[in-house]
This record gives structure tokens, C-alpha cells and sequence, in this order.
């Protein structure tokens, strides 16, 4: 009995080895096509000596693979592509018409550029056609100062034109790093362990920051990323930046402190409530959070999901550590309870005022959230109209009141929002107000009679995803819309094990991520081969939550699998990598 026992568990073992075995088969052999038709496509990006070098290639070598990609990289590049972007981007700065021309001016005959000057639309026509004759030789970032002679236009409107040519070069760089990622890929694909439950591209980016680091030495030092850094006159950290970020630009850290709320408005994305968790990120914690911002490159400090004034010591201590590193963006999003008293919010606005908020020349912002739901839960407007006055007198700067409407409000107009707003002794030039559309997903989705479904064509890539989003648990999301129960959007990795650049680096390398940003949402039903509302909906949170919301665990992890075969990978990050934060308790 007890040997019959044994071969059983031996045969149980064996078959679950096998199983295992085939898996990882299975998760990597049947994408190695995939890999070999983005290889193709990246292949034929190159100049046709390249291709070739690359062709006749035999075993890996490093120097060989170095040399196709880099050497002589200058003499390669080739911005033609580019040609019909940048004769876009020179007209749209010459002949937008700026709300500062004079009234008399006849708008055939001048455009407006801003308040420094009116340009002949023929000076503006033969910089256009300067923009023709610079595109002939390789390297035009020299000779752009011709056009702006010609055109005899004001050098602060020359930025646009030349991120351009800057983006077009670091896409041409990109390109061969994706390329010697994907000729490696192809040549170990097959034989790659890839642990069960772990996203394939988590795994690939691990193993190819080991295996091709030699050839992107090699690769960095025959394209000179000084010399790069030099001709666009950015240092040469902000030319790494630029290739470690890939096509998800992040911008944002956003540190919800607590999904708690002192209200429970019906309309709630983040379902925050006063009986929600009272589990938070404490001063302690955001403080160092806030500290590797600008190790992973991110420029704008978001605080809100519940309520952050709950807890104004920790939100003065991370705005505090923000403005000690220069960060130039700081956004604060609060119902404004506490204005209930003016004398109290006067006494908030100071301390946000003494730990730096709105500090002269920075970006920061205010954001009071009020209207028909923020009113019925128990905040009314006077509340706000305080804190607005209590902000403009402490800083001189305005807040943005956000001012939800729905259905129930018939068609509440701004100014009528105003008018509330003045009722209650607000401070014109200490405001401005926007009406936003009540959306139907979080505690929304229970609502009835919200407004208009927006057709589905008109779902472009999505502009949100550019966020490390730290909820209070330490799970991780890209944005700061209406995600708090997609489970689509949560990245493998939890906060306080990771350092807030490799956050940010899960974040990037997420293919689901990737394909947001980058594809339009109109697509998504055919990119994740799930049923879409043709119908359309009310905004892209909806549709993201409809689309993404329950995919969790293996499935997840399948569409991730499938989705890196037609996404970029930044397994390199350059910057120097900090310490980890401390989990709460």
C-alpha cells in the first residue's frame, strides 16, 4: 500500500513537472513568430547597408551587432519622414492667430504671434519653404536658425519645431535598441524560463538588462549621448530620460494617501466614504516617495484620491520635500471641507503656502471639487468660496473649482456656477470654474440619467496614462482616472518593495500600458479581442473600465504576453537607483 502510495505522489510530481515544462514552452515558442515579424518591421527602418551588415550576421556578436546598429549613426539619419510633421508644427506657430491681435487687423493679411509681433503671411510662406531646403541635408538642427532669420520670428516660438527634430532623432535611436532587443529575443526566446505567474515582459526585461548592457555601451559611445545632449542644448541625464521613458512619457507621481473621505458622494470614482480603510501612506513615507521623483525623471507631484486635507501634516511635509528638490508641478485635489470657517481655511492656506504650494514661477495647482453629489453629501458651496478666498489671499493664485454636472442639473451653465459661487462672497480673480460630466464608473456606475454616450471612432490614445499612481495599499496604476477597481490597470509590484524608478519602469514596459497610450481606444476591442460597445460611451474611463475592468490574474498575464510582441522594452534605466520606502504598518 505504502509503495503504491509512493509511485502515485512520484507520477502526481512528474506530470505536474511536465505540465510545467510544456507551459513554458508554450508562453514563449508560440510568440517567437511574433518577435520575428516586429524584427522584420524594425529591420526595415534601417538604411539598406545596415540590413545587410545585419543579414549576413552569423552567431551573436557583440562588437559586429554594435557596429550595424551605431557606427556612423550621423551619416545615416535620415529625417525626411519627418519632413511633413515639421512643415505642420513651423505654420501652426506662425499662423495661429492669438487672441491678442488688435481688433483692426485683417486676419488674411497677418497672423498673431502672441504679443511680440504680426508676421506677413509671405515672410511666413518662405519660412516655410526654408523648412524644404534645411530638410535636405542629415543633420538640420544647425542650420533651423536660417529659417527663423528668414522668417524673422521670435526665437521663444522655435521650442516646438525643434523638440520635434529632437523626438525624431531619439525615435532613430530607439529604433536599433528595440532592433537589438528583438535580434536577441528571437536567438533565446525559445529557451527562456519564465516563472509562472511573472508577465513575460517583467522576465525579458530582467534578462536583457544583463545580456545586451555590453552592446548598449558600445551602441552610447559610437552615437556620443554628450554630443547628442549638446546639440539639442539639454544635458546629457535628460538625453538618458529620453530614451529610458519609451513611448509612455510619465510625468506624474501621484501618492493617494487614503482612499478615506470625510463624505460618501454618490457620483465617487474611488468610492471614498468615512467607512472606507483608514489605511495611509503617512508623512514619513510620502516625504521619501517624494524624494526619488527626480531619479525617475518625474517632474509633477499629484495628491488627492480620498480626502489628503484629512491629514494636513503629511500633505505640508511632501509639498515641503517637493519644493527642497525644485519640483516644478504640484497638484492638490480636495472637496474643501475644510473651508467650512474662514478663519480655519485662512490657517490652511498659510501652512500650504509656508511649506512652498504656489510658490511664485512654479505649476502648481488647487483643485476644489464641488457641485450637484460634493453639495448633497454635506459640503456646500460656501466651503468652497472660503478656501478659494483663503488660497488667493495666502498666494495670490487662483484654484480651479470643478463643478460636476449631470443630467439632474438640466443645462447648468457656467455662469450660473459662477453666480453660486458669488452668493457666497467668492473673489472673482481667486477662482476659475469648469463643469465636468459625471462619468459612470466607480460608485457612477450606480447612477441613472447622466449624460450623452460619445460615439466610439472618437475614442483617441489615451493622454492619462503618464502617472506613477500609488495607492495606499502600495499596489501601483498608471493614471489617476477612474481605475480604482480595474483590475487591468494594476502593475505587477508593490510599492514599498520597489524603488519609485522601478515603478516607474514596470509602469513603461507594461505592454497594456504601452498600447493605451499609443493606440487609439476606438481599437481596444480588436487589440484585446474582446467585445466592445459599439454604441460608444460617455468618456474613456468608462470605456477602459468596460474593457480592461475584469481581467485579472492568468488572463491578465496572457494578454500581456501576447500584447509584448507588439510593444517597445526599456529594460536599461540609467539614472541612479535609490533606496526602497518603508511599508505602512
Amino acid at each position: 500500500m505504502k509503495a503504491q502510495l509512493i509511485d502515485s505522489v512520484r507520477e502526481l510530481d512528474e506530470s505536474m513537472e511536465r505540465s510545467v515544462e510544456q507551459q513554458k514552452g508554450t508562453r514563449t515558442v508560440d510568440l517567437v513568430q511574433h518577435f520575428a515579424e516586429r524584427r522584420a518591421q524594425l529591420m526595415d527602418l534601417l538604411p539598406e547597408n545596415r540590413r545587410k551588415q545585419l543579414a549576413d550576421l552569423g552567431e551573436w556578436n557583440e562588437d559586429l551587432v554594435a557596429h550595424a546598429l551605431a557606427d556612423d549613426f550621423w551619416s545615416d539619419l535620415d529625417l525626411g519622414p519627418h519632413r511633413e510633421m515639421m512643415k505642420y508644427r513651423l505654420p501652426k506657430a506662425i499662423f495661429a492667430w492669438h487672441k491678442s491681435a488688435p481688433d483692426d487687423v485683417d486676419e488674411d493679411d497677418v497672423v498673431g504671434i502672441g504679443p511680440y509681433r504680426q508676421i506677413d503671411k509671405k515672410l511666413a510662406m518662405e519660412a516655410l519653404h526654408a523648412v524644404d531646403a534645411v530638410l535636405t541635408v542629415p543633420a538640420p538642427w544647425g542650420q533651423l536658425s536660417q529659417v527663423l532669420e528668414i522668417a524673422e520670428v521670435n526665437p521663444r516660438f522655435f521650442p516646438p519645431l525643434s523638440n520635434v527634430v529632437s523626438r525624431s532623432v531619439f525615435d532613430v535611436i530607439d529604433n536599433r535598441i528595440q532592433l537589438l532587443y528583438q535580434l536577441w529575443i528571437e536567438k533565446n526566446l525559445p529557451t527562456l524560463e519564465v516563472p509562472n505567474g511573472t508577465p513575460l515582459y517583467v522576465t525579458l526585461c530582467e534578462v536583457l538588462e544583463k545580456q545586451t548592457q555590453p552592446v548598449i555601451g558600445k551602441m552610447f559611445a559610437a552615437i556620443d549621448i554628450r554630443n547628442l545632449a549638446e546639440r539639442f542644448r539639454v544635458t546629457p541625464r535628460a538625453v538618458l530620460a529620453a530614451l529610458q521613458n519609451g513611448p509612455i512619457k510619465l510625468l506624474w507621481l501621484d501618492v493617494r494617501h487614503t482612499y478615506h473621505c470625510n463624505i460618501a458622494c454618490r457620483h465617487c470614482f474611488m468610492h471614498g466614504s468615512p467607512f472606507r480603510s483608514k489605511l495611509r501612506i503617512d508623512a514619513d513615507q510620502t516625504v521619501e516617495f517624494v524624494k526619488q521623483m527626480p531619479a525617475a525623471n518625474l517632474p509633477r507631484l499629484l495628491i488627492g484620491a480620498g480626502e489628503p486635507f484629512l491629514h494636513l501634516p503629511t500633505l505640508v511635509a511632501g509639498i515641503a520635500e517637493a519644493r527642497r528638490l525644485n519640483i516644478p508641478g504640484i497638484s492638490l485635489v480636495t472637496n474643501g471641507f475644510w473651508g467650512k470657517n474662514l478663519e480655519k481655511a485662512r490657517d490652511v492656506a498659510k501652512q500650504l503656502a509656508d511649506a512652498g504650494f504656489y510658490r511664485k514661477g512654479s505649476n502648481d495647482r488647487m483643485k476644489l471639487s464641488t457641485g450637484l453629489y460634493h453639495i448633497e453629501a454635506g459640503v456646500p458651496v460656501q466651503s468652497i468660496a472660503n478656501a478659494a478666498r483663503a488660497v488667493f489671499e495666502a498666494t495670490g493664485r487662483k484654484v480651479l473649482v470643478d463643478w460636476e454636472v449631470d443630467q439632474i442639473d438640466g443645462e447648468l451653465t457656467i455662469d450660473e456656477a459662477c453666480a453660486e459661487m458669488e452668493k457666497c462672497g467668492a473673489i472673482e480673480e481667486s477662482y476659475d470654474l469648469k463643469l465636468r460630466e459625471v462619468s459612470p464608473v466607480g460608485a457612477g456606475a450606480e447612477l441613472e440619467g447622466l449624460r450623452g454616450v460619445r460615439p466610439l471612432e472618437s475614442f483617441r490614445a489615451c493622454t492619462g496614462v503618464d502617472k506613477v499612481a500609488i495607492e495606499p495599499d502600495g499596489r501601483l496604476r498608471p493614471c489617476c482616472g477612474a481605475n480604482h477597481l480595474n483590475d487591468g490597470l494594476v502593475n505587477p509590484g508593490n510599492a514599498f518593495n520597489m524603488t519609485v524608478p522601478e515603478m516607474a519602469k514596470s509602469i513603461v514596459n507594461n505592454p497594456i500600458n504601452q498600447i493605451l497610450q499609443t493606440r487609439p481606444m476606438c481599437e481596444l476591442g480588436e487589440i484585446l479581442q474582446r467585445p466592445i460597445n459599439k454604441d460608444g460611451y460617455t468618456g474613456r474611463c468608462e470605456l477602459c473600465q468596460d474593457m480592461l475592468g475584469n481581467i485579472k490574474g492568468q488572463e491578465l498575464i496572457d494578454q500581456m504576453d501576447r500584447l509584448v510582441t507588439q510593444t517597445s522594452l526599456y529594460p536599461h534605466w540609467f539614472i541612479k537607483q535609490p533606496a526602497t520606502v518603508r511599508r505602512p504598518s
